[in-house]
């Protein structure tokens, strides 16, 4: 059943500090309301060019993107998504808000369906950490002002409803995933995984250290792992492949290895990010940054 954002049940909001600990905050009826418009919002901003995320793509910050809250890089978003004991504690917004670093909107429709908002809280930083003063309007008079001061924003960086982790802002994503080291972790299970669906190569010792230690190469191992393209490639054609692409590697039983001086061009070319092209009768070799099928 899909999320129904306009037969609402309840509007919950919760902060996370520096610490790693969530709080969730008690807030009027005018809040919710901004909050819920801050989603829809986002919902505007994502439009419908959204394209699936990969780890080992490079992206715009303008760029859209979509990927399934079942994937391992969503597991910290799914373990806020399904957190249901955080308990109110108002005066976390008070005591030390430049150590805020995200806040949080969960919203739950009358079919108990449930969409989660996530924000970096950057302009809430920015303003507390200013050392000015502030003043309010009241009563036909301007008033000093004296307190925390929290800025909500326009959008949020990221929503998560209907199994979908939807991406506004990349970077937010990936910082909340903690990408980096998750690659890195799951990268001998990936490894291990690409071997078994392709009989065209192997990695040896020294390229899984190597895949193990650098953040892009596991990277690629991911992209590599979930592309679904390994049950089909030719001995033949890799081969091929990478002699023009200047990639040394050893055959032997017909299989491909490679040491770690070639390994990231060998994924990169598995990942389909080296290509050759030739307009004036000389082959010219190149990488792609980012790569979009045709």
């Amino acid at each position: 059943m899909a999320f129904d954002i306009t037969d609402l049940r309840i509007v919950e909001f919760f902060i996370q500090k520096d610490n790693g600990l969530f709080y969730k905050i008690a807030m009027t009826r005018e809040v919710q309301e901004i909050l819920v418009n801050m989603v829809e919002n986002t919902e505007y901003e994502l439009g419908d060019n959204i394209n699936d995320y990969s780890p080992s793509e490079k992206y715009n910050s303008e760029d859209k993107l979509q990927i399934s809250l079942n994937s391992d890089y969503c597991r910290n978003i799914l373990e806020i998504y399904n957190n249901n004991d955080i308990s109110v504690d108002n005066q976390q917004i008070v005591n030390n808000p430049e150590d805020i670093i995200y806040y949080f909107c969960r919203l739950t429709d009358n079919n108990n369906e449930t969409l989660l908002a996530i924000k970096k809280a950057t302009y809430f930083k920015a303003v507390t950490a200013q050392h000015a003063w502030y003043i309010q309007f009241i009563s036909d008079a301007l008033k000093t002002f004296s307190g925390s001061l929290f800025k909500l924003d326009k959008s949020f960086d990221i929503l998560v409803f209907n199994n979908i982790a939807y991406i506004n802002k990349y970077l937010v994503f990936e910082s909340i995933a903690d990408l980096g080291e998750t690659v890195r972790l799951a990268s001998a299970t990936n490894i291990r995984i690409i071997e078994q669906n392709t009989p065209v190569f192997i990695f040896s010792d020294e390229a899984k250290e190597y895949i193990q230690n650098h953040i892009m190469a596991a990277r690629l191992v991911a992209s590599i792992k979930s592309s679904g393209r390994l049950n089909n490639l030719s001995l033949d054609e890799v081969i091929s492949a990478c002699r023009k692409q200047n990639i040394s590697i050893n055959i032997s039983n017909d299989q491909i290895s490679f040491d770690a001086d070639n390994t990231m061009n060998f994924l990169k070319l598995i990942d389909r990010r080296l290509f050759t092209i030739n307009l004036t009768g000389e082959d010219e070799n190149y990488e792609a940054k980012s790569r979009q099928e045709r």
